[in-house]
C-alpha cells in the first residue's frame, strides 16, 4: 500500500510517519487491517463480510497522535497476499545487454 500524498498532524503540522500495527505477540496485522460499513451482514457460507476496506495508520512524531486512513470503494487498492511474488519483470536479466 503506497501512502499517497504526505499527511499532516491536524495538531502539529509536522509530516506524518507510515507506522505498522502489530498484535500482542508482535505480528505484523497491516496486510489484515480492514474495515467495513456499519451495517455490513456476514456471509453466510464463510462468515466474512462481502466488502472489506483495507487501513492505512500513522503517528505524529512530535506529538504521538495515531491516525488511520481507510480507502473507499472509489479507492480500493488490491488486498496483499500472504505469499505474494515481487514483480520483477523490469529488472535486468543475467546475461542481457542491461545487467
Amino acid at each position: 500500500m503506497s501512502s499517497g500524498p504526505s499527511r499532516q498532524c491536524p495538531d502539529c503540522a509536522v509530516p506524518l510517519e507510515r507506522i505498522k500495527l502489530l498484535d500482542r505477540n508482535y505480528r505484523s496485522v497491516e496486510d489484515g487491517l480492514v474495515y467495513t460499513t456499519y451495517s455490513a451482514k456476514r456471509r453466510f457460507w464463510d462468515g466474512n463480510y462481502p466488502e472489506a476496506y483495507q487501513i492505512q495508520a500513522f503517528i505524529c512524531p512530535q506529538c504521538a497522535r495515531l491516525l488511520f486512513y481507510g480507502e473507499t470503494a472509489q479507492t480500493r487498492l488490491p488486498i496483499p497476499t500472504e505469499n505474494a511474488e515481487p514483480d520483477t519483470s523490469a529488472l535486468p536479466r543475467p546475461g542481457s545487454a542491461d545487467g
